[in-house]
């Protein structure tokens, strides 16, 4: 794993293309209208999302036509659920110059590598910044997001130069960035981002087999620890599908975890519940 710091050389002007932006790619075009003055362009899937990005993204320039938003620029990104990359990706393809760059932002990557690397070759770079809100939507995109955040790249055959466009771009919203493969990778964010989820929603569900009135009595612990579980289901569902593997994996040993304490506390153990939650804290002090 190679880790960047947001010290690049960004770029003066550079001109980009969002494509389908929602809370991630809009707090993207957000963050360059604040930080920088690259041009935004921005690529609406229908009327409706095309007049929420005017409104927002103003003054990005919006279209409905890929063909009045891909010629011309140097870094594509991708903002769309990871299941509709691949479509997306062959409609643009004829579109992108021969020098610039594509990326995206899902939270999956073996299998977007894995479909969009022959369509675009050694000119596609994996991306996934670790940022985000238990709120999806355009509606929802924050000029700070990225602001000291983590943006994992997966590059492969990558041209240093296609590969330092993107840095530059996470350098230049405040993020940095971190190198690793696309396997590395979902195997990583399964068990500190899409495990968590889980998680949450589990949590929820275990109180609401009970009684959901009893959530109303419930402090910040309960409510920070759920916060996420208010995700979108259809995205949610799409990430746990395209992840499934490393997933499963996660989940098998949080059973494990969750075993051993169920253990312990039939034993009425105290020490090793003692312990049990003892490198818990510890463990929990690395971040």
């Amino acid at each position: 794993m190679r880790e960047d710091s947001p010290s690049f050389t960004v770029c003066s002007s550079a001109t980009i293309a969002l494509i389908a932006p929602g809370l991630i790619g809009g707090s993207l075009a957000l963050a360059l209208k604040k930080r920088t003055d690259w041009e935004v362009r921005i690529w609406a899937r229908d009327p409706a999302a095309l007049q929420q990005s005017e409104e927002i993204l103003h003054p990005a320039r919006a279209s409905l036509e890929l063909e009045e938003v891909i010629p011309g620029t140097k870094i594509i990104v991708l903002c769309t659920p990871v299941s509709a990359m691949g479509r997306l990706a062959r409609r643009i393809y004829p579109l992108v110059d021969k020098d610039a760059v594509v990326t995206d932002v899902g939270s999956v990557k073996a299998s977007v590598m894995g479909e969009l690397v022959p369509i675009f070759q050694d000119r596609f770079v994996g991306g996934h910044p670790m940022a985000g809100s238990e709120r999806n939507g355009l509606e929802a995109a924050k000029e700070n997001l990225f602001e000291n955040a983590v943006c994992i790249l997966t590059p492969l055959e990558t041209p240093h130069s296609s590969l330092q466009l993107v840095r530059n771009l996470w350098a230049a919203v405040g993020a940095r960035t971190v190198e690793m493969t696309p396997e590395a990778h979902d195997a990583a964010v399964a068990l500190i981002s899409h495990l968590p989820h889980a998680a949450a929603a589990a949590l929820v569900k275990a109180v609401c087999s009970q009684n959901c009135a009893l959530q109303k009595l419930s402090g910040k612990g309960y409510q920070d620890t759920t916060r996420i579980a208010k995700g979108s289901p259809e995205l949610w569902v799409d990430i746990f599908l395209e992840n499934r593997e490393p997933i499963l994996k996660a989940l098998a040993e949080y059973t494990s975890q969750l075993q051993a304490l169920s253990h312990f506390l039939r034993l009425a153990d105290s020490n090793a519940l003692r312990s049990f939650f003892e490198e818990a804290k510890e463990f929990r002090s690395f971040i």
